[in-house]
């Protein structure tokens, strides 16, 4: 019998939560992979094109590019300018609901 409660409790409490944790991992290494193809993709491009608008509506992350000062910046940047990236991902765990974000600094290579 006690080993019935034990195996009820691991199924009705643990494991949600290894699930959980599983989901968390997978969710923030996607979501970092997304925001490194996006630096590397906008420093390939010399800002943000056409191309990174497209990567922009098929993703569900929020992307904000800003200059040095902060303000929202579009279209191809000159050679050696600094674009900071803002990332937001709002997602639904299992318990509750989870956001990320980050940010990253691109240096535009090419024009």
């Amino acid at each position: 019998m006690g080993f019935l409660f034990t195996i009820a409790i691991f199924a009705m409490c643990l494991l949600p939560m290894c699930i959980d944790f599983f989901t968390l991992n997978v969710t923030t290494s996607q979501f970092l992979n997304a925001s490194t193809e996006m630096q590397q993709l906008v420093s390939e491009e010399g800002g943000i094109t056409e191309r990174v608008h497209n990567v922009m509506d098929s993703s569900a992350i929020n992307y904000t590019f800003k200059d040095k000062a902060g303000q929202e910046i579009d279209g191809v940047q000159d050679v050696g300018k600094e674009i900071y990236i803002d990332y937001k991902y709002d997602w639904k765990g299992i318990f509750t609901k989870d956001t990320l974000e980050t940010t990253n600094t691109v240096r535009v290579a090419r024009r």
